[in-house]
């Protein structure tokens, strides 16, 4: 069985999406129900990586299969949602109100 750092160290697609209240809301594209949000965009990436760490932990102690990133879903989720990409080293730079971080 696969470890909870090996699925961490993968390069999962998150999506965050800034409300009209201000409110950054973050998903992991790859992992179902894996969600959180922020006040700030610090704060969602923040969140999201603990979420996640949470979502595959969880799953993992239940013996689910944990789904791994495909760059061919990742860009087509880009096409899809017409996103733009966000260095995950450089979050500050987001300009739009959907972007996406790998």
């Amino acid at each position: 069985m696969k470890s909870l750092e090996y699925y961490m160290n993968l390069p999962y697609t998150i999506i965050i999406r800034q409300n009209s209240d201000g409110v950054y809301e973050a998903s992991i594209a790859e992992l179902d129900g894996c969600l959180s949000h922020g006040d700030t965009l610090g704060e969602a990436i923040k969140m999201i990586l603990d979420a996640t760490r949470c979502w595959i932990e969880t799953n993992l102690e239940a013996g689910d299969v944990i789904p791994e990133p495909d760059q061919q879903y990742f860009e087509e989720v880009i096409q899809l949602y017409d996103l733009h990409l966000v260095n995950q080293n450089q979050p500050h730079q987001a300009v739009s109100q959907i972007s996406v971080i790998t």
